[in-house]
Parts: structure tokens; sequence; C-alpha cells
């Protein structure tokens, strides 16, 4: 039999907390699990073209 996957849900609200620093907090089979971005930037760019990017609106530049 395959591993069972769990799954993370997030609200559009959930997404903006962690664009803006925040953490958000789950309980997922028991377990709390928080989720944040990385507090490090990554070493490549992205390579990816994405249709939809988040905007700095303080530095207006984009995140990725």
């Amino acid at each position: 039999m395959g591993e069972e996957t769990e799954i993370i849900v997030l609200s559009e609200n959930d997404i903006a907390r962690i664009v803006n620093g925040e953490e958000v907090l789950l309980e997922i089979s028991g377990k709390k699990v928080k989720i944040r971005q990385s507090y490090m930037k990554g070493i490549a760019a992205d390579m990816f073209v994405r249709t939809n990017r988040v905007m700095n609106t303080v530095s207006n530049t984009f995140e990725y």
C-alpha cells in the first residue's frame, strides 16, 4: 500500500499572513505544525514564468 499523504489547505488570509512575515499554526494528525516563510533567500533565481507574483507595495518590487 502507498503512503498516506497529508494535505495542508491555506486560506487567502493564511497566505497573506505568511507573505507578511507572520506564522500560521495548524494541527495535523494531533501534531501542531507552524508554517512560515523561509528566513533565507533562494540561491537561484526563479526559473518559472508565473501568472501571479507577489508584489511588495512598500518597495514596489516583486517577491518570488
